[in-house]
């Protein structure tokens, strides 16, 4: 379990925050839920069952829900047109058309399935020209002192300019973090703002914070979030798999503590509520997330990126001892125990570099692997046109009727090959290849995980010592939004 936090800069800090909460009633919660991909092909099935698992656990928890997915709705409810990729394991079988499949289509195609989305109450699109004004006239019917809560799941883009991180929406366009900032700011001042951006680069969203991206004035709004990796990293929860098993997205850690069991229904593995109050707050579903997340995201929360950005030049040399009753350092602790690592930070870099070496060597043999299968297929393809010459030309007439008279043919034919066994191997190995690398960078977050838990305890302590009045009041505000809970 994590401990609750008990070093003199998070008993004066945190207990503010605990402070300002408990002294007005808890605000009622106008929920925003977006989510789907920016065209079919990237529209995956986790990001939907996302989508469907947040409604069930929200609808009951907030005082609205609005959701916008993908191509949305037409005028009689209807989804217009299929926005769902996903991908289940095909049989190894002819009727699954697997032998043919494995011989023509690219590693892994077979078993790839579109269909209408199953989210129920969908609003609208999440196309751009649909989607602002919509949120344009959401935010503004806002009622003032209620609290705003948008959780995004879907794809964002990078930018060298980290203001211009974007979420991609249907039709592959675009928003910014400074065009939904602008859009936040639609609803009252008086409206707390939170966000949850579990996208790639998501990061970039920290900035929604100030009045202008590119500023360090705070919004007048109260606003803070919470973000599944950095400004410049790719994140979990985009897979065309659908198994709730393999889920290891921030979404479904963060909302796991937040509901009070794990996604597959079973007892969560430490009690998120530090402070034992009943309840579990945003901050404290974040700070579960860190310490039980085995994925390749790096999260963080505004009040983190905050001290990382206010950190002046001198405390990278300043003597501040380690800051061992910190939230953060218990977080490094737990996370090293769970993984068998050390808390020697020149160890973990050493650790980190064999793991480097281990997955470029991997990822060079995948390359090898997809030349090596190329090949084979190439030379099977070849023996096969010879008896159904038509197999060169699909979508063609001739193509047509081999596959609809001579399937099983062609079929037993490929499985007659001595071939094919080597290259349903070769197939078989650059998946399994392909699963090792993400557990190797899996692994590999762990120790960042580590390191950056340690930075963050020894930035607190440093904070407590050079920090001025108005910084610690800026920093005492993340902390209260983030401390705030749903219910």
């Amino acid at each position: 379990m994590i401990r609750p936090v008990t070093g003199c800069l998070s008993v004066s800090l945190l207990a503010l925050a605990v402070a300002g909460i408990s002294s007005t009633a808890q605000a009622a919660t106008d929920a925003w839920l977006i989510g789907g991909g920016n065209f079919l092909d990237n529209s995956q099935g986790q990001i939907e069952q996302n989508v469907l698992w947040l409604d069930r656990l929200l609808q009951p928890r907030v005082q609205s829900l609005s959701i916008y997915y993908a191509a949305g709705v037409d005028a009689d409810g209807k989804v217009p047109q299929k926005d769902v990729v996903f991908w289940a394991p095909p049989a190894e079988t002819s009727a699954a058309m697997q032998p043919l499949a494995r011989v023509f289509a690219p590693v892994g195609d077979n078993g790839k399935n579109y269909k209408f989305h199953d989210v129920q109450g969908v609003r609208g699109s999440t196309a751009k020209d649909s989607l602002v004004p919509a949120l344009t006239r959401d935010f503004a019917a806002v009622k003032p002192g209620d609290d705003i809560l948008l959780v995004y799941n879907g794809h964002g883009g990078g930018n060298p300019n980290t203001s211009l991180n974007h979420l991609k929406l249907w039709g592959e366009q675009t928003l910014d973090v400074g065009e939904l900032s602008a859009l936040f700011n639609k609803a009252p001042a008086s409206s707390t703002v939170r966000f949850l951006m579990t996208q790639c680069y998501s990061g970039g969203f920290q900035k929604l914070i100030f009045e202008q991206p590119d500023s360090r004035r705070f919004n007048q709004q109260k606003r803070c979030g919470f973000m599944a990796e950095s400004a410049w990293r790719e994140s979990e929860g985009c897979a065309l798999g659908i198994n709730k098993e393999d889920f290891r997205d921030y979404t479904t850690y963060f909302f796991a503590a937040l509901s009070g069991s794990t996604r597959l229904d079973t007892v969560l593995p430490t009690d998120p509520d530090l402070n034992h109050d009943g309840k579990v707050s945003y901050r404290e579903a974040h700070l579960y997330t860190l310490q039980t997340a085995v994925s390749t995201d790096l999260s963080r929360a505004t009040s983190e990126v905050f001290l990382e950005e206010w950190q002046p030049w001198f405390v990278r040399w300043d003597n501040t001892p380690n800051n061992p009753d910190s939230e953060y350092w218990h977080i490094a602790e737990q996370v090293a125990a769970s993984n068998h690592l050390t808390l020697d930070s020149r160890l973990l870099w050493l650790q980190q570099r064999e793991l480097e070496r281990q997955m470029q060597a991997s990822k060079t043999q995948q390359e090898a692997l997809l030349i090596n299968i190329g090949e084979e297929q190439k030379s099977l393809q070849a023996q096969l046109a010879a008896q159904w010459p038509e197999l060169r030309n699909p979508y063609t007439l001739g193509y047509v009727q081999v596959i609809r008279n001579d399937l099983d043919a062609v079929q037993d034919s490929i499985l007659a090959q001595p071939q094919y066994a080597d290259l349903k191997a070769s197939q078989d190995q650059y998946l399994q290849l392909q699963q090792q690398e993400l557990e190797l960078e899996r692994h590999f977050t762990q120790i960042e995980k580590v390191l950056r838990m340690k930075k963050l305890a020894r930035l607190q302590a440093a904070f407590q010592r050079y920090a001025s009045i108005e910084e610690r009041q800026q920093y005492q505000q993340l902390l209260s939004c983030e401390e705030g809970v749903l219910e």
